[in-house]
């Protein structure tokens, strides 16, 4: 195993689960450690209470668990991170403390308008991480 890391970044919509792959691909590639990651908006943690904020880590890291698990039986060294915060920035940071050789995501690809009202965390990881990004569009 080499000292590269790659970090994956799911909001485990359809795009991530392309990326996902992409990521996996990478890792194998360049024998390297993946690392899984999935931000919990700060905002989504400041709507909820606390009784409800238990069960949705809870979720995520069901979900996080069973993206470990496939990277695993891909042949990949996997470990992953819950995250708070605010998506772009959260996922820039923490590729960074991974000294991430590549950053991969997914995205739903939307254009105009749909991109200014729902944000673009991609498009913002792109121009804020400190290594390569890839973006992987969503099946057509």
């Amino acid at each position: 195993m080499s000292d590269a890391t790659i970090f994956f970044g799911t909001d485990f919509s359809p795009a991530s689960d392309r990326a996902f792959l992409t990521a996996v691909d990478e890792a194998k590639l360049r024998s390297a450690e993946l690392v899984v990651a999935h931000v919990i908006p700060t905002a989504v943690l400041l709507d909820h209470g606390i009784g409800e904020v238990a069960p949705l880590r809870a979720i995520c890291l069901k979900k996080l668990e069973a993206l470990r698990r496939r990277a695993e039986s891909a042949g990949v060294t996997v470990r992953i991170e819950l995250l708070d915060g605010t998506p772009h920035t959260t996922l820039v940071e923490a590729a960074a403390r991974a000294n991430a050789a590549l950053l991969v995501l997914g995205t739903q690809g939307r254009t105009g308008v749909s991109r200014l009202v729902f944000g673009g965390v991609a498009m913002r990881v792109v121009c804020e991480a400190l290594c390569p990004v890839v973006v992987v569009r969503a099946a057509a």
